[in-house]
C-alpha cells in the first residue's frame, strides 16, 4: 500500500507491505454547515439549550454581562457573539464587555477581526491579564489543593457567557464548556497548576475522555466563577464548522463532547507495533507537531514505534525555548528539573513531561526530516530519517518483517478509540 500525506510534494510517499497493514485511520466524513446556515445553525443551538433556560430567562433582572470568548480563529465568534448580545440587549442589558480567553494581548485591528466593527464600536474587548494579581479574584482551593484565581472581569459580572470550540485535547480530554475560565480566564499559578497535574496522567487516561480529575478542577473553577450558559462549535480539520451546542456548561459541553468524537474519532481494533502518523492541520512547529504524537500514543503497543510526519517549519516552539534547551526526557528526570529550579517553564511542564514519557518510556519515535535541524532532533530524544520510506524500513527493522501497522492520516485532530472486538 502506498502511504500518502496531507502536504503536496513535502513528503515523498512511503511503501507499507499490504501483509503488515492494519488501516489507514482518516477522518469521519462529516459534512460540514453550508457557509449561508451557519448563521442559522447557532440560532438553533441557543434557542434549543441543553439542561438550562434560554439566554432571555437568564438574563432577566441582571445588569452587566460579560462574553468571553477563546482564541482559536477558527471559532466563529463574529457570528456568534451578535446572536448573544441581541438577546441580551432585548432584556434590557447594555453594560456587555468582552474579553478574550488567552494571555495574548490584542490590537484593535485583531479585536474587530475577532468579534466585528460594530460589536467593537458598541462594547469594550477587555485583555486578560493572568500575571497581574490585582486583576483576579481568589476563589478558594480546589479539590487537589490548587489556589483558583480567576480575572475580576468574570467574576464582577451578572451573567457570564463563553463562547468556544470542542475538540479533542490531551489536557483536559476536550476543549470547550469550563476551559473558557480554566485555563482560559484563569491566573498564572492557577493555569500552570492544571497543566503541571495533566501533565501526570498518560495521553491515554485523558484525552476523549470527558470524565478526568482535570476536567473536573475546570468544572469547579467554571462554577464557582459564575459560568452560566455556553455556545460551542465543532469545527473539522479543514476549519468549517459542523455543528453548535448550547446551554449548561457541563451538560452541553458533555453532549457536544459526544459530536466531536463522532468528527474526529479514529475506531481502532487493534493497538500497532508501528505508527505512522502526521501532525495535519497542527503543523506549524513540533508545538503544534506534538497532538499528532498523542494521539498516536494511544494507538501504539508498548515498546512500539511512531514514525512523525510534519513540516516544522518554525522549528520547535518560538515560545518555549526550554523544550530545545531541555530536551525530553522520562517522567522522573521532568518532574526533578521542575523540582530542582532547572524547567522554569511551567506551561510547557504538560509539554515535556506527556512527549517524554511517551518516546522515552512507552515507545521510540522516529522524526522524518523537516524544519528542525537534524541535530536538534537527536539532542531532543528523537531518532531520524530523511524520508518517510527510510523511516518505514528502519521501523521494520527495529520490530521485525511481521510488525503491524497503523497509518494515521490527520494526527493533528485525530481521537483514537479503542474497540475491543469481542470474541466468541
Amino acid at each position: 500500500m502506498i502511504v500518502k500525506f496531507p502536504y503536496g510534494e513535502t513528503f515523498a510517499p512511503a511503501e507499507v507491505p499490504d501483509r503488515n497493514l492494519i488501516s489507514i485511520y482518516s477522518k469521519n466524513n462529516r459534512e460540514p454547515i453550508e457557509y449561508e446556515d451557519i448563521r442559522d445553525a447557532a440560532v438553533e443551538a441557543i434557542e434549543a439549550p441543553v439542561a438550562s433556560p434560554g439566554l432571555a430567562r437568564l438574563a432577566r433582572g441582571k445588569r452587566r454581562a460579560v462574553i468571553v470568548a477563546d482564541d482559536n480563529p477558527q471559532t466563529p465568534v463574529r457570528i456568534i457573539a451578535p446572536l448573544i448580545v441581541s438577546r441580551l440587549e432585548a432584556e434590557g442589558i447594555q453594560d456587555i464587555a468582552f474579553i478574550t480567553a488567552s494571555p495574548q494581548v490584542l490590537d484593535d485591528a485583531e479585536k474587530q477581526k475577532r468579534f466585528g466593527r460594530k460589536l467593537c464600536a458598541k462594547y469594550p474587548v477587555l485583555d486578560h491579564t493572568p500575571a497581574d494579581s490585582l486583576s483576579l479574584r481568589d476563589l478558594g482551593y480546589s479539590e487537589s489543593g490548587t489556589r483558583i484565581y480567576v480575572s475580576n472581569t468574570a467574576t464582577e459580572s451578572d451573567l457570564l457567557i463563553s463562547i468556544g470550540q470542542i475538540a479533542p485535547s490531551h489536557i483536559s480530554g476536550f476543549t470547550g464548556g469550563a476551559d473558557a475560565v480554566l485555563p482560559g480566564l484563569a491566573g498564572e499559578e492557577t493555569a500552570n497548576r492544571l497543566y503541571w497535574e495533566s501533565g501526570l496522567y498518560t495521553g491515554g487516561e485523558i484525552l476523549g475522555n470527558i470524565q478526568n480529575p482535570i476536567r473536573r478542577e475546570m468544572d469547579l473553577a467554571a462554577e464557582r466563577a459564575g459560568l452560566s450558559f455556553i455556545v460551542n462549535c465543532i469545527i473539522n480539520t479543514e476549519g468549517e464548522p459542523v455543528g453548535f451546542i448550547a446551554g449548561d456548561p457541563v451538560e452541553a459541553f458533555k453532549k457536544g463532547a459526544e459530536m466531536a468524537e463522532n468528527v474526529f474519532g479514529a475506531y481502532f481494533h487493534e493497538h500497532a507495533d508501528i505508527v505512522i502518523c502526521s501532525s495535519f492541520p497542527y503543523d506549524r512547529d513540533l508545538w503544534e507537531a506534538s497532538r499528532a504524537l498523542f494521539a498516536a500514543g494511544v494507538m501504539v503497543k508498548n515498546g512500539g514505534v511512531i514514525i512523525l510526519v510534519s513540516p516544522c517549519p518554525e522549528g520547535v516552539s518560538a515560545d518555549h525555548s526550554q523544550i530545545e534547551e531541555l530536551g525530553y526526557h522520562g517522567e522522573s528526570e521532568t518532574v526533578a528539573a521542575v523540582n530542582n529550579g532547572i524547567l522554569t517553564d511551567f506551561a510547557a511542564f504538560s509539554h515535556l513531561l506527556h512527549v517524554g514519557r511517551l518516546i522515552k518510556e512507552k515507545a521510540s519515535c522516529i522524526m522524518v526530516k523537516n524544519g528542525i535541524e537534524r541535530d536538534t532532533v537527536i539532542k531532543l530524544g528523537f531518532k531520524f530519517s530523511s524520508t518517510p520510506q527510510r523511516a518505514v524500513d528502519r521501523a521494520l527493522k527495529l520490530m521485525g518483517p511481521g510488525a503491524r501497522i497503523a497509518v494515521l492520516g490527520e494526527g493533528g485532530k485525530a481521537l483514537p478509540v479503542y474497540m475491543q472486538v469481542a470474541r466468541f
